[in-house]
């Protein structure tokens, strides 16, 4: 019962610090349009794919 107790309190102060990324840097590292071209190469690529499929 102990282990759900530190579940919670670990859950509720998770979202607090998220948004200065101290417990992920190497995301902070990557800027952003770096990523979301990323996703869009990766769909873009997915897309490509499926229709070669069929």
């Amino acid at each position: 019962m102990n282990w759900l107790i530190q579940a919670r309190s670990i859950a509720v102060t998770t979202p607090t610090s998220m948004p200065q990324a101290t417990n992920y840097p190497y995301i902070q590292q990557i800027p952003l349009p770096v990523i979301a071209l990323t996703i869009l190469v990766i769909i873009g690529l997915a897309i490509i794919y499926l229709k070669k499929k069929n």
